[in-house]
């Protein structure tokens, strides 16, 4: 007996001196980051390290965020630690939920503590190290947050505090169906509305220039011989050189107080249609919506800028919506009238001229025998004139596919010509205007 109990008490005495220097746990709080406040969320986040400087631990540690009058806001746990372990612990509140003591525009204090009466003692000389402090700035302008409506984690939307499973066909199948039905009882509001508002059809209206209700002068006297040519002006085009002996022409120039053409003159409108003997053909009638009327008054604004080329380029749109418009007119069997184009201007009193200009073929040559100025009635500060070119119909070896192109091109000339046309050149002196034998020329 003696035999085994002697080496007994040798091995424990051994044993309880080796026990008694195995190390405590010494965790310590390291590197605490400042603290982070999101704008977006409204989330404060406190970062630091917990380093284990003494032996290995056996429990966990909690790790707690608190206030400087001990209410706790966020807490984490830490698993147990081995001798010089080092982890990152990232502690995470919202401000929202204490607004008493995070208001806008301040900074708090917070505390941190790491394993205090669990891994170590509160009193003991090592515990020191297991506390620190962190501040943290909320900006004024932070509010509480309501983000958007998203999926949650169990793919459920939330809008206005009612969950939607969007994971769910069915659900999904219905959200489609309401949207559709929805959209479609908005376009059948609006068109309701549309039937129930009167429409007026558009309308050119009427356009009288301010010369054109004087009362009748003498056909005597130049005053009125002059105001009896004033009807036959249709537009700015120079006469026909092919004209023959005798043969008379009246054009009309809007030109500025500088006698440039069309300066300080707008473009108000554009309309095509047909005619014949009796006049305009309302079923033909095409008015071009505004933005082509300002479209060719940008590029008659521009054309110091631009060769005949390109101002070319930039009347051929206007020209092509025009036309892409009339073709819905007219058929096979009345495109063979004569097409107008009317184009209306309008310029302020005082800033705008009209000039007459009477030319008379004489021995094959034109020449200008009277050039004036018609005497006005104003009533307000626009003064309104206009322009009418006319273009072939469908020739009896055209068909429509080739009529269009050709229209569209002759539309295009024209428009371009008018804005390059030259300024008038006015007369230094006031030439009685003496008609020839052959009657004028005959009016649309």
């Amino acid at each position: 007996m003696r035999r085994f109990f002697f080496p007994l008490l040798l091995l424990l005495g051994t044993a309880v001196p080796a026990l008694a220097q195995t190390p405590a746990p010494d965790y310590s709080i390291r590197d605490v980051r400042p603290a982070r406040y999101d704008p977006a969320t409204g989330e404060i986040t406190v970062s630091f390290d917990v380093v284990n400087a003494g032996g290995a631990a056996a429990v966990p540690a909690t790790a707690l965020v608190y206030l400087a009058d001990g209410t706790e806001v966020a807490r984490g746990f830490i698993n147990p630690l081995q001798p010089d372990a080092r982890v990152t612990v990232n502690l995470t509140f919202r401000a929202a939920d204490f607004p008493d003591e995070f208001p806008p525009g301040s900074t708090q204090s917070l505390r941190i503590a790491v394993g205090l009466d669990e891994v170590e003692p509160s009193g003991a000389e090592t515990a020191g190290d297991n506390l620190a402090r962190v501040s943290v700035f909320i900006p004024a302008e932070a509010a509480e947050t309501n983000p958007e409506p998203t999926p949650s984690d169990d793919g459920a939307l939330d809008v206005l505090g009612i969950a939607i499973d969007t994971r769910n066909p069915v659900t999904t199948a219905l959200l489609i169906a309401g949207a559709g039905a929805a959209v479609v009882l908005l376009l059948i509001a609006l068109l309701i509305i549309r039937l129930l508002t009167p429409r007026r059809p558009r309308d050119f209206g009427a356009w009288t220039p301010p010369y054109a209700g004087l009362p009748v002068y003498d056909p005597l006297t130049t005053a009125g011989r002059r105001q009896g040519w004033q009807p036959f002006a249709q537009n700015d085009q120079p006469p026909l050189p092919t004209a023959g002996e005798g043969a008379t022409h009246i054009r009309k120039l809007l030109v500025g107080k500088t006698g440039a053409g069309l300066e300080n003159w707008r473009v108000a409108g554009l309309r095509l249609s047909q005619y014949d003997q009796y006049g305009r053909i309302a079923r033909s009638e095409v008015i071009a919506p505004r933005r082509l009327a300002r479209r060719l008054d940008r590029a008659a604004r521009q054309r110091s800028k631009l060769d005949a080329a390109g101002l070319l380029r930039r009347v051929r749109p206007v020209a092509g919506a025009l036309v892409g418009r009339f073709r819905r007119q007219i058929n096979q069997r009345t495109a063979m009238l004569p097409v107008a184009l009317d184009i209306r201007f309008q310029g302020l009193h005082g800033e705008v001229r009209i000039v007459f200009e009477l030319f008379h073929n004489q021995r094959g040559q034109w020449r200008i025998v009277d050039q004036w100025e018609p005497e006005m009635t104003v009533t307000d500060k626009v003064i309104r004139e206009s322009y009418t070119y006319t273009f072939h119909g469908a020739r009896p070896s055209e068909t429509l596919k080739d009529f269009y192109p050709r229209l569209q091109d002759d539309i295009a000339r024209a428009l371009a010509e008018m804005i390059a046309r030259a300024p008038a050149v006015l007369l230094s002196q006031d030439t009685p205007t003496r008609p020839p034998d052959a009657p004028p020329r005959g009016a649309l």
